[in-house]
């Protein structure tokens, strides 16, 4: 039996992902993926010796998160899609959206939240079809305005 100090573990796998709005999609989520954030570095460096470099943090750009879903009917990504279609025909209250990774402990309790905020879906790929592909999979890319972390 685990100790209690084990408990508190976070493990790959025990995650959660919430939409705001809602998104019954998020339910049937495999796994997630976020790219590195990065910080812009700008020299402020005065007069015209290197040997002082000054540096200073500039603008913070965050990529894209990935997230795989399975597909068990033709109507449980539908709104994904729907989604999609809000962003393509530029419905503006439809846009973007804040999701939340929840990282979870053993007891499925919430321990770390990452909150993406003004996501917008850039990219909807559904498995190739042939005889050795994962037909029942697909893969949403969303672009990320920015991170708060909870």
């Amino acid at each position: 039996m685990a100790d209690a100090s084990q408990e508190a573990y976070l493990e790959n796998g025990r995650f959660k992902v919430e939409s705001q709005p809602t998104m019954a999609s998020c339910q049937y989520i495999m796994g997630a993926s976020i790219d590195p954030m990065k910080c812009e570095i700008i020299e402020c460096t005065t007069g015209d010796t290197q040997a002082h470099r000054k540096l200073k943090p500039g603008a913070t750009t965050y990529g894209t998160a990935k997230f795989t879903f399975h597909v068990d009917s033709a109507t449980n990504n539908k709104d994904i899609y729907d989604w999609l279609d809000a962003v393509r025909t530029g419905k503006k209250a439809e846009t973007r959206r804040v999701i939340t990774i929840h990282l979870c402990d053993r007891k499925k309790a919430s321990k770390r939240t990452f909150d993406l905020h003004d996501c917008f879906p850039i990219e909807v790929h559904q498995s190739e079809y042939s005889t050795e592909s994962k037909a029942n999979e697909l893969t949403l890319t969303v672009q990320i305005g920015y991170v708060a972390f909870t």
